[in-house]
């Protein structure tokens, strides 16, 4: 996705955890467990609607370059792991966004990426397009 704004901004704005919930398609609570709030070691509390049902999980950021990149993994509950990448172009900032979801085995897991499956890409496509609203809006 490209946003119309300088690299530095759009970083600046996703690494600021009191914005993921604005941003963030069906991500319901994303709070710090703990003082550090940046950076790799920062630890947060997640809940996402997924389908019918709201998942917890506990989540670390687990790389970050300045201006490049913010990945994270869980460490407990809803399994996952994702990514934001930032590329300066032309005045503006190229943003991708990547999320794995950790399903479980046997039916359970059949059954629930047949919710997750058109889940994942509706998240992604709405998250970028609601970044970029907010950060190009005056």
């Amino acid at each position: 996705m490209l946003i119309d704004r300088p690299v530095a901004d759009v970083f600046a704005y996703v690494e600021d955890w009191t914005h993921a919930t604005d941003y963030t398609q069906s991500l319901m609570v994303w709070e710090p467990l703990g003082e550090v709030v940046d950076g790799v070691g920062a630890r947060f509390r997640g809940v996402m609607r997924v389908g019918p049902t709201a998942q917890e999980s506990m989540l670390e950021i687990v790389r970050r370059e300045l201006d490049t990149e913010i990945a994270w993994e869980s460490r407990s509950g809803f399994g996952q792991k994702g990514e934001y990448t930032f590329e300066a172009v032309d005045g503006g900032t190229r943003v991708g966004f990547a999320m794995d979801l950790t399903l479980p085995g046997g039916l359970a897991g059949r059954m629930l990426g047949a919710v997750i499956g058109p889940f994942a890409q509706e998240n992604t496509a709405t998250t970028l397009a609601n970044l970029k609203r907010i950060l190009e809006s005056p």
